[in-house]
């Protein structure tokens, strides 16, 4: 038999409750992404396979949010320009 210790003395543990069964697991879709102009200038890109191979292909590679750091000057220099009234 089984016990626990309730801090006063040792005791047999409470049965616990079944928890109601969810919903059945279902696979996740991504949809593709849409279609862009390269920022490299050099076409199309069209789908979550040819970004890899754009990235690839260019020595490029995707910024992980964790190692991008807003630039401090960035907020008082658009907040400048929007004072100036000069278009975005």
């Amino acid at each position: 038999m089984r016990l626990v210790w309730d801090g006063e003395d040792w005791v047999a543990p409470m049965p616990r409750e079944r928890a109601e069964p969810g919903p059945l697991p279902v696979p996740m879709i991504m949809r593709d992404l849409p279609a862009y102009q390269s920022p490299l200038g050099d076409g199309w890109v069209e789908g979550r396979a040819a970004r890899r191979e754009h990235l690839k292909a260019n020595g490029c590679r995707e910024v992980d949010p964790g190692e991008w750091k807003p630039d401090p000057n960035y907020a008082a220099f658009k907040a400048a320009k929007k004072a100036a009234g000069a278009p975005r």
